[in-house]
């Protein structure tokens, strides 16, 4: 008789002791609760295989990897973000530009030994956030604290920004690194200015 025989013919016996509540205490009926409990949980075996029983949840399939655009946070991915770095670009050379602008108009009227009018009052016939800063400063050089306040209340807190923006890349340099401002310094720049028209618009209009 076969192993695997004996193992029905031991489930039937096991299963007729259970209905009438006695269960024969025999190595035989041992032997094949063991067999039968092995065929039913374990994995089928065929032709020297064994099969892993088949799962009711479907397989999982793994997840296609996502374009995580750009290296920093917050930016976006995909196509988007080469039109964000030109429009950085742009930003920053057109910053650059006006500064330079601001540099030289500056410079032509003090060579000549003047104070440059505000170059932003000249074209719109409205001051800008930096008009009066150059007069503030000297009269915060001559000791008249009042009339520096007057010509721009914010020139100080400008003065000290100015200088942090410039020591900021510069250090970086010095440390072999890409030189670039952290974004508080820009935001500040945003309030700074902002803060500065508001005064100045609000202000006496003699102080233009």
């Amino acid at each position: 008789m076969s192993v695997f025989r004996q193992a029905a013919l031991s489930k039937t016996a096991l299963n007729s002791a259970r209905n009438r509540k006695t269960l024969p205490e025999t190595p035989q009926n041992r032997r094949g609760f063991a067999i039968s409990r092995l065929s039913s949980t374990g994995p089928a075996c065929h032709n020297g295989q064994v099969r892993q029983p088949a799962s009711d949840s479907p397989a999982k399939t793994p997840a296609p990897p996502r374009d995580r655009g750009l290296a920093f946070s917050g930016a976006p991915t995909g196509g988007a973000a080469p039109a964000r770095r030109l429009l950085l670009f742009g930003l920053r050379t057109l910053a650059a530009a006006l500064f330079v602008v601001y540099l030289l108009w500056n410079g032509f009227w003090l060579v000549q030994g003047q104070l440059a009018p505000s170059l932003f009052l000249a074209l719109t016939g409205l001051p800008a956030p930096s008009t009066g800063m150059t007069r503030s400063l000297r009269s915060l050089l001559h000791g008249d604290l009042p009339q520096s306040l007057a010509w721009n209340a914010l020139t100080v807190p400008a003065l000290l920004l100015f200088v942090l923006s410039v020591a900021w890349p510069l250090l970086q340099l010095s440390r072999r690194q890409r030189p670039g401002l952290p974004p508080w310094v820009c935001r500040s720049w945003i309030l700074l200015f902002s803060a500065a028209w508001l005064i100045k618009l609000l202000g006496n209009r003699q102080y233009w």
